[in-house]
């Protein structure tokens, strides 16, 4: 158990009066200005990051540790009430993590303001390929994706990010159109590297996909120029016509309602919308935020759009359309950010606790099954007959000679395994089969159909064909990656950390045009996402809340050396970007938008850091937690199967976009969404966690200034 010590703080806990050699812990240091004390006092952290200094200039000494500041008195102000906020916020941060706030912050402080750009109106042309040209390019791409087949050894999941090789978000099922109508275009839109320098004059082209279908046109055929305008954000993968002609999608049925024209963005760096170099810096969500942006005003002046926008997302783009409408109001009318974790965190061990929760809630004995096959593997990897029963059964993949490094060896559970096999990573890779089938079961999209965790749980209690619980688990895997011979197991993160590498050799595009290049633009998703994950979100799923189903293999320090050997960024590096992402976006607590509709299914792992309660958010931002749905299942096409609140959930959405649009009023349909289960609470772990990064309850450093 952690403990938090208060005293009448004049010698010994980091009050006032305490000698600067004491303060090597994380400490808060409040103090009164003007204070008989005040000339003893710490009035800076002095570059030590756990050091925490806050000073009000009215009230009486030690006047903060007074009743909390419920309403304005004469000792009690906005000071003074900050103050104790912080002492809070530290309190609750050194015991489960660091508080999302930068080095420095005022009481003026910008918590989920965008930063200044140097000019987000500077003229730029839009590349249109239109018509035939498009038309052309869109058949080409459909006919290369129903063309090219599965690769089981490429479609794994990337036990490091959490991903497939195919976004978070995999995209739609094809266009259900046969041949792209003359209404669909592709085009490219110059934007800048970085936006936030005016001297850095670099530019390249980022491809977006338009349909204007639904525009109502006049008397002469010419198209409304005030028509309502849906952008859909790109995320962390190459873009494709398939969001912008598959009118079965939820948005385009949006759409169609509204006579709004269609757009998706690809994200900077991903598919054909690279910059040209392998230089990583300008590559965050900031940036494509002001890429958005960008294209919006540019998009309003040459095409002459003056209707209204509205964007959209899943995912990390659900995180950005949230993000979008909170920096840009002036830009953005409404937002509908699905399935987004606007909650940067560097442990997210929250993930495998709703994947359990989900297996659990489905039955008893799926759940019992499973842990008996993790319990057992476990057990084997303690003799070398064990270890090579696991060898056999799942085909662990060996390490080369030249990756045997030193290294490398204390991610080994047990460096006596032959050939270097890293445990962590078989077990990583083995757990990540049923993480996957609980993110997208039933999610409307082709593959979820195909993997469900009722036809997962069917496999795991079948005891009749499976006696052995391993071989349910290696069918499992067999299914998954749609590979019934003997697709093999991942076990030497080396060998991803040089795949990692050599793929960023490629982001830049030079070898775009080489049908023999190595790496395609999905595979090189893999390192640009990663690269993400690393330097602003986190998001590392371990199984650090406690030991449930899968046991406790995966430790937070596994996620923190691959950011260190793929990149050269260390922990400080990780939890800092962590930081300064909660605080230019306010998290989920300081979140400050307006217009947005947030759905999450309660069985996605992802719903845990989103916003899933209204809480002192504004009334305009409606949370909508759908029972028994999975990642950004309200995006993708309507089934008969659907349950009543799903298609609850799409009509609040429509009902709020027509809201928007009408000027705030809508007496249909309340603005509030179906509230339907609790979320997963975010703030405590099961008692019996071991936390496994002790650098994790420092915290973030505040000076409050005054």
């Amino acid at each position: 158990m952690r403990q938090a010590t208060f005293t009448n703080r004049t010698h010994h806990t980091g009050h006032e009066g305490v000698p600067r050699a004491r303060l090597r812990r994380p400490v808060v240091v409040p103090h009164q200005a003007a204070g008989h004390t005040a000339a003893l006092v710490r009035r800076h952290r002095g570059g030590r990051r756990c050091v925490v200094c806050g000073r009000w200039r009215r009230g009486t000494h030690c006047s903060d540790l007074n009743p909390a500041c419920d309403s304005k008195g004469a000792n009690c102000n906005a000071e003074l009430k900050r103050v104790q906020q912080l002492t809070q916020e530290n309190i609750d941060q050194w015991l489960n993590g660091p508080f999302t706030a930068p080095d420095s912050v005022k009481l003026t402080d910008s918590v989920g303001k965008r930063p200044n750009w140097y000019d987000g109106y500077v003229p730029s042309p839009i590349d249109i390929r239109a018509n035939g040209a498009g038309k052309v390019a869109g058949q080409a791409n459909r006919a290369k994706r129903s063309t090219t087949k599965r690769n089981a050894k490429k479609f794994r999941r990337n036990v490091f990010t959490g991903k497939t090789t195919h976004h978070l978000l995999p995209p739609p099922v094809e266009a259900m159109r046969p041949e792209w109508p003359v209404n669909i275009e592709e085009g490219r839109v110059d934007q800048p590297w970085d936006h936030f320098n005016p001297n850095d004059e670099r530019q390249f082209q980022q491809r977006f996909y338009v349909n204007e279908m639904y525009v109502k046109t006049d008397a002469n055929g010419a198209k409304s120029k005030t028509a309502p305008n849906f952008l859909m954000i790109g995320g962390e993968g190459p873009e494709s016509d398939a969001w912008v002609t598959n009118e079965g999608l939820a948005w385009m049925k949006y759409a169609k309602e509204v006579g709004a024209n269609v757009y998706i963005l690809e994200h900077r760096y991903y598919g054909a919308s690279k910059l040209k170099t392998t230089d990583l810096q300008f590559l965050t969500s900031s940036q494509m935020l002001y890429d958005v942006a960008r294209f919006i005003s540019i998009v309003k002046r040459d095409r002459s759009q003056t209707g209204p926008w509205i964007t959209f997302g899943g995912s990390y783009p659900g995180a950005l359309a949230a993000w979008s409408r909170e920096w840009f109001p002036e830009l953005i009318l409404g937002a509908v950010g699905s399935s987004g974790p606007v909650l940067a965190k560097n442990d997210f061990w929250e993930y495998l606790q709703v994947v359990e929760n989900v297996l659990r809630a489905k039955s008893d004995k799926c759940a019992s099954r499973t842990q008996e096959a993790f319990d057992q593997l476990r057990q084997l990897t303690h003799d070398a007959a064990g270890r090579n029963k696991i060898s056999n059964k799942f085909k662990v993949q060996r390490s080369s000679p030249k990756d045997q490094s030193s290294k490398m060896k204390p991610f080994s559970l047990n460096p006596a395994w032959p050939n270097n096999v890293n445990v962590v990573n078989v077990f990583g890779n083995l757990y990540g089969l049923f993480q996957d089938i609980v993110q997208y079961s039933d999610d409307n999209n082709s593959k979820g159909r195909d993997y469900t965790v009722t036809e997962l749980c069917s496999l795991m209690e079948d005891e009749g064909r499976f006696p052995d619980v391993l071989d349910a688990v290696r069918y499992v895997q067999m299914w998954v990656y749609d590979d019934y011979g003997m697709p093999e197991t991942g076990s030497d993160p080396q060998r991803d950390f040089d795949d990692l590498k050599d793929m960023w050799k490629y982001i830049d595009g030079h070898a775009d045009n080489d049908p023999n290049r190595p790496w395609s633009d999905d595979d090189l998703a893999s390192v640009l996402w990663t690269w993400q994950t690393c330097n602003e979100f986190g998001y590392y799923q371990t199984t650090d809340y406690g030991y449930g189903l899968f046991g406790n293999p995966v430790p937070l320090n596994f996620f923190i050396t691959m950011c260190e050997q793929v990149f050269g960024v260390s922990m400080d590096h990780v939890e800092k970007g962590v930081a300064r992402s909660n605080y230019q976006y306010g998290g989920r607590d300081r979140y400050s938008a307006t217009n947005v509709v947030l759905p999450n299914g309660n069985h996605d792992p992802w719903h845990a850091l989103g916003i899933t309660k209204q809480g002192t958010l504004d009334p305009s931002v409606v949370p909508i937690l759908i029972d028994g749905t999975a990642h950004c299942a309200d995006m993708y096409a309507a089934r008969d199967e659907d349950s009543a609140q799903l298609v609850a959930a799409r009509n609040t959405i429509l009902s709020n976009i027509k809201k928007w649009l009408n000027g705030g009023t809508n007496p249909d349909t309340p603005t509030q969404g179906p509230q339907t289960v609790p979320p997963v609470d975010t703030t405590t772990r099961s008692a019996s966690h071991l936390s496994t990064i002790v650098a994790l309850l420092a915290p973030v450093a505040v000076i409050l200034a005054l």
